[in-house]
């Protein structure tokens, strides 16, 4: 993103991949970027696998029910269980194999987060395959940054002032991950739910709420990750 914008603001006319290599010099020269941890993306690529083929079957669900309730031939109906059927069987076999390669690799991290109440075992594989290494955040608001769910304002004179909404400058994979399992945490995590039902009576909007829950609950997660210690609902406790 950040090349993005740098490239945008130097009002460049054409794009070429020869363009493009002399930007990228360009602003890694200019801007010395710090360099990153390397990712397993092999099992990012599993994990995002994993969530296109549920987009695929929940699309094809939907079609499903809208094929029963109307004037459909029955062999449209059988073709769509059909693939439903096939999709759902290759996602296991997909959700089964990142969950031993995670369990074989980084059981402790698994361990911890799944003392998390309102995180399960498929939550917990799919955040670790796409956060990578949590060492490369220095910090947990770093995290939510990476995320897209740090909050921003517009404010211009004294007479605009737009209502703050997240930024979306981040990994909507991430969030489209952390969605469910916050809305399991607002029911079960004494944490989540204790700051959602306060959000709420401040008179927050509930979908803000929930999106503010979200930032929490991967504060969470930092926090159990880089202290190695499982979830705690009294951290004040002595």
């Amino acid at each position: 993103a950040q090349v993005s914008y740098f490239v945008k603001s130097q009002q460049r006319r054409n794009k070429t991949n020869q363009a493009d290599a002399l930007w990228l010099a360009t602003y890694a020269q200019e801007r010395q970027p710090a360099a990153t941890a390397p990712m397993n993306l092999s099992r990012q690529s599993l994990a995002r696998e994993i969530q296109s083929l549920a987009k695929e079957i929940t699309r094809l669900k939907n079609r499903l029910e809208a094929a029963e309730h109307g004037q459909v031939h029955s062999k449209v109906i059988s073709s769509l269980k059909r693939r439903i059927s096939i999709l759902e069987e290759e996602k296991r076999g997909l959700e089964e194999e990142l969950e031993q390669e995670t369990r074989q690799d980084n059981q402790q991290q698994l361990d911890l987060l799944l003392s998390i109440p309102g995180i399960g075992v498929r939550t917990a594989c799919l955040l670790l395959a796409e956060l990578g290494d949590i060492t490369r955040f220095t910090t947990a608001r770093k995290v939510v940054a990476f995320a897209g769910l740090t909050p921003t304002q517009f404010e211009s004179g004294s007479s605009i002032k737009k209502r703050s909404h997240i930024s979306r400058l981040g990994s909507a994979r991430l969030r489209h991950i952390l969605y469910m399992p916050c809305l399991a945490a607002i029911r079960f995590n004494p944490i989540i739910q204790a700051f959602f039902t306060h959000l709420v009576a401040r008179g927050k909007h509930k979908k803000s709420a929930v999106l503010a829950c979200m930032a929490k609950l991967l504060k969470i997660f930092f926090g159990v990750l880089t202290h190695q210690k499982p979830f705690d609902p009294n951290p004040l406790r002595a």
